[in-house]
C-alpha cells in the first residue's frame, strides 16, 4: 500500500517499463482512481516526455470514448507500507474496472461483426473527437483500448500522442504501423491513428493480426500493397479453416484502410459513410450481456497480466 498526495494505492494493476499503475481511492472522497507512479529516486536521470506529454494531452479532451485525468503531480512524497518516504511523479486517471480489448480478443475469442461494429463506432467517435482538438494518438492498439464499469471503450496511454499534423515520428507499435513509417516517409499523423484501427478491426473479428508488418518483406502485407486482395482474404479463411468468414462489405473497407497507397486510405467521414460502418448494430442491452459474459471467462485468469508490448519510442 501507498500513500500518494490524497490517494491510497492499494492493488497494482499494470507494470509498464518505467511506472506502476495502482488501483486506488481518493482518501476524502472515496473516488476509484488509476495511479500510474514513477519512482523519481529510483529512476532519476528517466526521461519524463510520456508522462508529461499525456498529461498536456488529456487536460483538454473530455469525451465518453477517451480516458479522463483527474489530477496528477511532477513531485510529491508519498509513503509506502515500510514508511519509506519516496518522491514519486504520479499521474491520476478514471479507473477503467473492465480491462483491456487484447484480454478480450486474446482470451475469449473474437468477436462477429456485429459486435466488432460497436466497438469500432466507438473507437472512431473517440479518434474524430481527438483528431477534432489536434490531437493524434499515434500508439492505437487493442492494449489501449479499454473498458468501464458499463462497457464503454475508452482510449488510454496517450504518451505518445503529438499535435502535429505531418511528421516522421518512427514511435507506435510495429504491426499496428503505417507503411510509410518504416518507409521513412513524411505522413499524416490522423492516417497513422486511422491506419492502427483498421488493424484493430481486423483484431476484432479474427482474434489474428492481418500480418506482422506493413511492408515488402511481410508476404501477407506485400498482398494488400499489390492489390492481391483475394488471394489475402483467402490466406486468411485457410487460417481460420472457414471459407466465407468475413463479409464483402468487411473486406472492402479494410481493403481500403490497410492500403500501402495513402491517396487510397478514407477519412473518418469516408469510413462512416461505408456499407459496413453502416450495418446493423446490436443493442445497448445486448452488447452489454455479451461483455458481462466474456467478462466472467476472464474471471478466473490474470486480467492483469503483464503482456509483453513492442511500443517504440523516437
Amino acid at each position: 500500500m501507498i500513500h500518494c498526495d490524497n490517494y491510497i494505492c492499494f492493488e497494482k494493476i499494470g507494470i509498464g517499463c518505467s511506472c506502476i499503475v495502482f488501483h486506488a481511492y481518493h482518501k476524502e472522497t472515496k473516488e476509484e482512481v488509476a495511479i500510474k507512479l514513477i519512482n523519481k529516486d529510483r529512476f532519476p536521470s528517466l526521461k519524463l516526455s510520456p508522462f508529461n506529454n499525456e498529461i498536456s494531452m488529456l487536460k483538454s479532451l473530455k469525451h465518453p470514448n477517451v480516458v479522463s485525468l483527474v489530477s496528477f503531480s511532477d513531485s510529491v512524497a508519498c509513503v509506502n507500507s515500510s514508511n519509506e518516504r519516496l518522491q514519486m511523479s504520479y499521474l491520476g486517471l478514471e479507473f477503467l474496472s473492465q480491462g483491456d480489448l487484447f484480454l478480450y480478443i486474446s482470451k475469449t475469442g473474437p468477436f462477429c461483426e456485429k459486435f466488432s461494429r460497436f466497438l469500432f463506432h466507438q473507437l472512431l467517435e473517440g479518434l474524430e473527437y481527438i483528431h477534432s482538438n489536434q490531437v493524434f494518438h499515434k500508439d492505437i492498439k487493442p492494449e489501449n483500448l479499454m473498458f468501464d464499469l458499463e462497457f464503454t471503450l475508452k482510449i488510454v496511454d496517450f504518451g505518445l500522442a503529438t499535435t502535429e499534423e505531418f511528421t516522421r515520428s518512427t514511435s507506435g507499435t510495429v504491426p499496428y504501423m503505417l507503411p510509410e513509417i518504416f518507409r521513412k516517409d513524411e505522413y499524416e499523423s490522423s492516417s497513422a491513428d486511422l491506419f492502427a484501427a483498421g488493424v484493430v478491426l481486423f483484431n476484432m473479428v479474427t482474434s489474428q493480426s492481418p500480418f506482422l508488418s506493413a511492408t515488402p518483406h511481410d508476404q501477407l502485407y506485400k498482398l494488400l500493397g499489390t492489390g492481391n486482395h483475394g488471394y489475402f482474404w483467402s490466406v486468411h479463411e485457410k487460417m481460420n479453416q472457414k471459407q466465407d468468414i468475413f463479409s464483402e462489405e468487411l473486406k472492402s473497407l479494410l481493403n481500403l484502410m490497410l492500403s500501402a497507397n495513402p491517396f487510397e486510405r478514407p477519412c473518418i467521414e469516408e469510413i462512416k459513410a461505408s456499407d459496413w460502418y453502416k450495418g446493423s448494430l446490436p443493442s445497448k442491452e445486448e452488447f452489454r450481456q455479451e461483455m458481462a459474459y466474456r467478462s466472467k471467462l476472464l474471471s478466473n485468469s490474470d486480467s492483469f497480466e503483464n503482456d509483453p508490448r513492442s511500443t517504440i519510442e523516437d
